[in-house]
């Protein structure tokens, strides 16, 4: 009986082996090239290509919102949540992830996706008043935000150059909003006729906004483990597009828009869709550092759009802003990357 067993253990083990050596022949596992420093380059390359597009679909995002003031910003945030979904239906629909959709959905997306509706609406309403470069300025703050909130929600250190560099950043928002009361006519703004606030309200608005998203992108690190970052923002685009659908069949009734307006929203939809695809692919090609550092470029670009669309540029405060802002947002990526 015993010897079998160990007859049959023997032919066991020949068979592994027979079967190993079949797994490891050239015809059954191809020979892949190993990685060169050129398709590193590359692929660097390619990924600040793609970040820099990504860069310049949100400044225009942002330029499209002010081309709309006849919209109110409650219908705006409706039509163009709505077309999100469209667009990133389509997307899974090809890419094959339907299945995905269906599966991992979370309570906590619905629960975020309220936050959400109210920082985009909070923010359509800020962006009226402000000029592009402004509101890119503003929304960098973010990386500030995401060391603040994320100390206290992650437990994540928050050393005490991030304390400094936050009080730089602020400072520099203080010089791009520049309250009337202590800036006087430069306070003024001349530039966003079309707002319905006034500059410091609108850029306290934006910052508050920017502070919201902050901590959408913390929840969104935390579901990520779960679910893709870019099927986290659908469900909160669905959830969204649920909750301002209530509002206009309980309280408000939407306008019919122009051709115009709706090629605008339209268009500002497939801008945003189109940034989070180029994000998330120059994210599998480049560090997430330098995407970020990549990404401060549209402050660079943003004084072009707001003179092409807009005919203006910005002040000399809304520059050393920016420098400050910039300046302690790079420090801080450079600080986290090492």
């Amino acid at each position: 009986m015993l010897g079998s067993s160990q007859k049959k253990f023997k032919d066991l083990e020949v068979e592994l082996m027979d079967t190993g050596k079949t797994l490891l022949q050239p015809e059954s596992v191809p020979n892949l090239p190993p990685t060169t420093a050129d398709d590193t380059t590359k692929s660097m390359r390619k990924g600040i290509y793609l970040r820099v597009l990504s860069a310049l679909c949100t400044l225009i995002f942002y330029a499209f919102r002010k081309l709309l003031p006849d919209v109110s910003s409650m219908q705006y945030t409706f039509d163009r949540t709505v077309c999100c979904i469209i667009l990133m239906s389509i997307y899974f629909y090809f890419t094959k992830q339907f299945h995905a959709v269906k599966s991992s959905f979370e309570r906590k997306a619905a629960y975020n996706s309220i936050i959400m509706t109210f920082a985009d609406v909070a923010s359509a309403v800020a962006m009226m008043s402000l000029p592009v470069s402004e509101i890119a300025t503003i929304f960098s703050t973010m990386t500030i935000f995401n060391g603040i909130i994320g100390s206290y929600i992650l437990g994540e250190p928050y050393l005490r150059i991030e304390r400094i560099l936050g009080g730089i950043s602020f400072f520099g928002v203080f010089l791009i909003v520049r309250p009337p009361f202590i800036f006087g006519s430069e306070g003024a703004a001349e530039d966003a006729s079309t707002g319905l606030l006034p500059r410091y309200l609108a850029g306290v608005l934006l910052l508050c906004c920017a502070m919201i998203y902050s901590f959408l992108q913390i929840q969104m690190r935390e579901m990520q483990k779960r679910m893709t970052s870019f099927l986290v923002v659908y469900y909160f685009y669905i959830g969204a597009a649920v909750l301002l659908a209530f509002y206009f069949v309980l309280i408000e009734s939407r306008k019919t828009l122009t051709l115009w307006e709706l090629t605008v929203t339209v268009g500002a939809s497939v801008f945003h869709v189109a940034n989070l695809i180029l994000l998330a692919q120059a994210l599998k090609l480049m560090k997430p550092t330098l995407v970020g550092l990549v990404g401060y470029l549209n402050l660079v670009i943003s004084p072009v759009i707001d003179l092409v669309f807009f005919g203006t540029l910005p002040s000399i405060y809304t520059v050393l802003g920016a420098i400050l802002i910039v300046g302690s947002c790079v420090k801080l990526l450079l600080m986290k990357s090492k």
